[in-house]
This record gives structure tokens, sequence and C-alpha cells, in this order.
């Protein structure tokens, strides 16, 4: 286990005590802080091939959303010819 796993482990601890806490005493402002804590908590423990696949996916759209403001056009913009299928080829309905 990584240094950063536990460290998620550790916040998902901590935004469960905050959620049962806000339970108790009616704070819906901690609650909501407390959810927001398990979730990132969720996402800091995870790792391995997850997380690396959709890392290298963010990656890949900023580059390609940079191309597109270098080319001087937007994404949603683009003329038909310059778009490709997203999934592959169109399936018939």
């Amino acid at each position: 286990m990584t240094w950063e796993q536990r460290r998620g482990l550790l916040r998902q601890l901590g935004g469960r005590l905050k959620v049962g806490w806000a339970r108790l005493t009616g704070d819906d402002l901690l609650l909501l802080e407390g959810t927001k804590d398990v979730f990132v908590g969720k996402l800091l423990a995870r790792s391995g091939p997850a997380r690396q696949a959709a890392e290298e996916q963010l990656d890949a759209l900023l580059r390609r959303i940079s191309e597109l403001k270098r080319a001087g056009s937007s994404p949603g913009r683009s003329s038909d010819a310059q778009r490709e299928p997203l999934g592959g080829a169109a399936q018939p309905i």
C-alpha cells in the first residue's frame, strides 16, 4: 500500500466521522463536507491500471483540446469532415 492510498483511506475515515456527527447534530453543511471527503478519499486510494488508464485518457483529451485551440477551431464548431465518430462507425438503429 502506498502513502497516497493510506492518505485516501484516512480521508475516507475522517469523512465518515463528519457524516456521522452531522447526522447527530443536523448540520447539513458538515454532512456535505463529510460526503465530499469520502469521495476524495476514494479517489486518492484508487491505484493501479484503472487510475492509470483514466489519467492517460484525460491527458489525451487535454492534448486534443489544445491542438484544436491552436488550429483556431473549437471541439463544438468543427466541420463534419473533421469529426471522428465516437466509438467507431455509426450503427443503424
